[in-house]
């Protein structure tokens, strides 16, 4: 599998290289694209460029695709030896240490003057994913956010109503005593912090109306007492009322979130489309906004980009690429040939993304902009330099509390002292 890895990056640039060429023979500028993606975004991704291509028949686009695994490391490399592609996808993650390593190229003032751009009907929240503080450093790329999704047939067989727009956390917590069904080998819920990661984060934010951090990411505050709480609603979830596994003596699920051995499970928006389009439910499914908790009830969500690093050969033919990309005509492509969401209220490319859904496709473009993009029921989520390392500490305080039984206050002024002492060397070393 090693080899097979490090070889897939010729052999897709190659063949890419070689399908675009055919269509942009008469180029007369030559630029790089770096991303990630699998053998099978191949054709995809040809497509896109040839859409490309033909508007701007004097560049030639040479795509250069690599695992996602590699993918970070081998941007990091090549933007330090000063040979980097000349446009890049940025992950949210890595945004924020990429530009405090000065290694991206500041695109305000191509933005503020693109009337390609200006003129994109961009959700409100969708530019500020492009942005590092207050300033742009790519275009918005792949933007999605995480709901609930919900087995119809279990709400109905169970005899109560699905979670409607104002359910609240009090609201889930009383379902769940109800969809816990042992004889059926269907758990009520699928525990969406015990990973940590940005799931638990989200669930702090409107838990607490804080982070793991404060504003400035200078102290830790994971001990705090509404953090506590929010884990224990989780923890008796668990271990009191059964509603999810990891207690003593658990009965086996019938099967995955997918297969119906849970009644609800938080997700990103995508699988929607992702999960109906290769048959992998096997129940009737429904979607909800996330439960009002004590200060929100907003959605995690995040948005790459694409990126022009320092040191790009051609700046100017990239961002024309970036600019494209980010228009109605590259969402459009990128909607038709790569499955990617639209960052815009365009109806007529949410319904042909979604048309694969069939009776449902209505349903859920009404949902995402009536009830989550359009109302802005969404955080973009913030990521911070020490932000892995935090999560870090994090995932193991949850796993001690979800699968050893951990107390929850002990375990969480420990990852606290933790996380202190992380940040407090971070900025004696700054």
């Amino acid at each position: 599998m090693g080899c097979f890895r490090q070889r897939i990056v010729p052999l897709l640039t190659v063949l890419l290289i070689f399908s675009v060429s055919m269509v942009s023979h008469a180029a007369t500028t030559t630029i790089t694209l770096a991303t990630y993606a699998s053998a099978a975004a191949v054709a995809g991704w040809d497509k896109v460029l040839a859409d490309f291509m033909r508007e701007n028949p004097d560049i030639e686009v040479e795509l250069q695709l690599f695992p996602q695994n590699e993918y970070p490391t081998k941007m990091m490399t090549l933007m330090a030896a000063g040979s980097p592609p000349d446009l890049i996808l940025t992950w949210a993650q890595y945004k924020p240490s990429w530009v405090e390593l000065n290694l991206l190229t500041d695109l305000t003032e191509r933005w503020e003057n693109s009337a390609v751009l200006q003129s994109t009907r961009f959700y409100p929240f969708i530019p500020e994913s492009a942005k590092s503080n207050g300033r742009y450093y790519g275009v918005p790329h792949d933007y999605n956010a995480q709901i609930w999704f919900t087995n119809l047939d279990h709400f109905a067989k169970s005899g109560i109503l699905p979670p409607q727009t104002d359910w609240t956390v009090d609201d889930m917590r009383e379902m769940a005593r109800k969809l816990v069904d042992p004889v059926a080998g269907v758990y009520a819920v699928r525990n969406p912090v015990a990973g940590a990661s940005t799931e638990l984060l989200q669930w702090t934010m409107n838990w607490t109306g804080h982070g793991w951090l404060n504003e400035d990411y200078t102290k830790a505050m994971v001990d705090s007492p509404d953090v506590i709480a929010m884990i224990e609603y989780w923890a008796d979830m668990q271990y009191n009322m059964h509603a999810m596994p990891g207690w003593p003596g658990a009965y086996p699920a019938k099967g995955t979130h997918l297969t119906g051995g849970y009644a609800m499970w938080q997700g990103w928006l995508s699988y929607a489309r992702t999960y109906t389009a290769n048959n992998q439910f096997s129940y009737d499914w429904g979607v909800a906004l996330m439960p009002k908790a004590p200060k929100g009830r907003l959605s995690l969500a995040q948005g790459h980009m694409f990126s022009i690093p320092h040191g790009a050969n051609r700046p100017e033919e990239a961002w024309r690429l970036a600019e494209w990309l980010g228009s109605y005509a590259g969402q459009r492509s990128l909607a038709l040939n790569l499955d990617r969401q639209p960052l815009g209220p365009y109806t007529d490319l949410w319904s042909e993304l979604y048309q694969v859904l069939g009776p449902k496709a209505r349903y859920i473009e009404n949902f995402v902009n009536t009830a989550l993009y359009g109302p802005n029921m969404v955080n973009t989520m913030s990521y911070w330099i020490t932000y892995p390392e935090v999560n870090s500490i994090m995932a193991a305080a949850m796993r001690s509390i979800f699968t050893s039984q951990a107390p929850v206050a002990n375990t969480l002024i420990s990852a606290n002292q933790q996380i202190q002492a992380l940040v407090n060397q971070y900025l004696d070393n700054r």
